[in-house]
């Protein structure tokens, strides 16, 4: 990881560019994405306020499998508080926001086709592949709205129900946020019937 300029970061906190220059490649059956530059802004949850960062930091899960991180990226400079430097022993308040940048290598995913199942003007239907549906944790253009945005040009689409990263299948996103509480909506009622299929192998007992 590359040392920032601490002073640069301070100034230009609020700020950061956006620089994109990650693409896909295929290897052995599975897609993955060339290590790319990121920046990260989180604000403080109410959960975290009058803990240390290090307290803050190992709650969460992408800390705890990801390694000791979190020091480190202060030594170099990569992690500020309100724009400023910080320690493993900075107490944080409500309001505070963290800043991170780090060089980031994504988990490969298998590389299946994404198929188009559906489209009209409020909502693509998508044949949802083994990723997961949106940037999480390790996973950010290994992801189907990243991928849809990047191979297939959809812009600014919102799912509008989850399907884990492992099972695929019939996957709605909306084009617009008015069609994403739509469908929610209707979700949440249980006005809408889901059917999963699982594959097995072996008998099961009677």
């Amino acid at each position: 990881v590359a040392q920032l300029d601490t002073a640069f970061h301070r100034r230009n906190a609020r700020k950061l560019p956006t620089i994109d220059f990650r693409k896909y490649f295929f290897q052995d059956g599975w897609r993955l994405v060339t290590p790319y530059h990121h920046n990260t802004k989180v604000h403080c949850k109410p959960k975290w306020m009058g803990k240390s960062i290090a307290e803050a930091m190992q709650e969460e899960t992408f800390v705890r499998s990801g390694g000791n991180w979190t020091e480190e990226r202060m030594e170099l400079g990569n992690m500020l508080v309100n724009g400023d430097p910080c320690s493993m022993g900075t107490v944080l308040k409500e309001r505070d926001f963290i800043t991170s940048w780090y060089h980031r290598h994504e988990i490969p995913v298998p590389h299946e086709p994404l198929k188009v199942l559906h489209e009209d003007e409020d909502y693509v239907v998508v044949n949802k592949t083994r990723m997961p549906v949106h940037p999480v944790a390790h996973y950010g253009d290994n992801s189907i709205t990243m991928v849809l945005k990047f191979e297939q040009n959809y812009k600014d689409l919102y799912p509008v129900h989850r399907l884990d990263r492992l099972t695929t299948g019939v996957l709605m996103l909306a084009k617009n946020t008015k069609s994403a509480a739509k469908r929610s909506l209707q979700i949440a009622g249980r006005n809408v019937q889901k059917t999963y299929l699982a594959r097995v192998s072996g008998k099961f007992p009677k």
